[in-house]
């Protein structure tokens, strides 16, 4: 039988902090509080952990082995019942709480584990958090495993409805902090420096942020926060300010910015700090154009070869487009066939 070999890979992607630009009163105030949580996102495997702080859960870099779904599912229990070796995180499977038993189906993709009754002691909170990081660890090989069903004590978990709690990785985008309900989740690609500071690269960042705050305003903020990728350079001073909120009409984005924006950091290019700005907030789609002021004016800007005082567009030229390689994982199934799917899972009902 061919083997599942798990690879870790290392792409660029981050997270974030963010908030906004021009006031619709005319006014400026300094908008920089709107990001809850972020965190890098990125293709490699993981581990899930719990934070200390008892409403987040952290993915951790780990590179599998297994050469069987079955072997994978062991090999990540144990991941998620080993202590992490930062102090901040505790495993995702508390102390005293048993997999008993576990049964992987290869056609529905689906695993059910089988807890111990001490599963029904974890406080309610805490409990959203570890199935949270057990269904992220378990889901996140495509074409594998796609389902989770948790058992305790030989009965299912089941939703308020009665229905039996089947879990997917997306059933937890949500659940992972406490005031859910105030906050949005969103993947942003954002675009700094490569490390020559020539070109622009993007890095894609998962972000929480409160709904209070637009989309755009959080692109903004998390420019001027850097990338977390260290081979990637900020594109703008960390003295940058926004004044008031980003807004966006008939298809402009209008972000005003204070004096610092104009420095050049690392002997980069203006082009660098302007289009960082313009390329990233051109991938929402309806942002066509981006208006750059200054301290509430539109101004021409210190820089011959580019002007500030009309809206400017996209500039694919300064984008290096990296070379995508996801990992291929095939089941146990697809080895026997000779020939891997890429299984799309049919919807399940949950």
């Amino acid at each position: 039988m061919k083997g599942i070999r798990y690879i870790l890979l290392w792409l660029l992607l981050g997270t974030v902090f963010l908030a906004g630009c021009k006031s619709s009163s005319g006014g400026s105030q300094e908008k920089n509080d709107g990001i809850v949580e972020r965190s890098v996102v990125d293709s490699a495997y993981k581990v899930y952990y719990l934070n200390k702080d008892g409403i987040h859960i952290e993915g951790l870099p780990m590179i599998y082995t297994s050469e069987t779904p079955e072997e994978l599912i062991e090999e990540c229990i144990s991941s998620l019942k080993a202590r992490p070796e930062d102090e901040n995180l505790d495993p995702a499977i508390p102390e005293g709480v048993q997999v008993e038993d576990s049964v992987y189906d290869s056609v529905t993709k689906q695993v059910d584990l089988y807890f111990s009754g001490a599963y029904s002691q974890i406080p309610e909170n805490k409990e959203i958090l570890v199935r949270a990081c057990v269904v992220k660890t378990l889901t996140q090989f495509e074409g594998v495993i796609d389902y989770v069903q948790f058992f305790v004590d030989g009965t299912a978990l089941t939703e308020k409805d009665g229905q039996p709690m089947i879990m997917m990785q997306s059933d937890f985008v949500d659940n992972t902090m406490t005031d859910v309900k105030r906050l949005n989740q969103e993947t942003i690609r954002l675009y700094f420096a490569s490390s020559d500071g020539s070109r622009l690269v993007a890095e894609d960042v998962y972000i929480h942020y409160s709904k209070s705050y637009s989309l755009e305003q959080v692109i903004v903020e998390s420019l001027i926060a850097g990338p977390i990728s260290e081979t990637l350079n900020p594109t703008l001073s960390s003295d940058v300010k926004l004044y008031g909120d980003v807004t966006v009409n008939d298809g402009i984005c209008y972000v005003d910015f204070n004096q610092r924006f104009l420095d050049r950091i690392n002997d980069q290019s203006f082009a660098i700090n302007v289009y960082s700005v313009v390329n990233s907030l051109t991938e929402l789609d309806y942002i066509d154009q981006v208006q750059i002021m200054i301290d509430g004016e539109i101004v021409a800007g210190n820089d011959e070869t580019i002007s500030l005082a009309a809206p400017l567009s996209r500039n694919e030229d300064m984008i290096v487009k990296p070379q995508d390689t996801p990992p291929v994982v095939e089941s146990s199934s697809e080895a026997e066939s000779g020939k891997g799917e890429t299984a799309e899972s049919a919807a399940k009902e949950t």
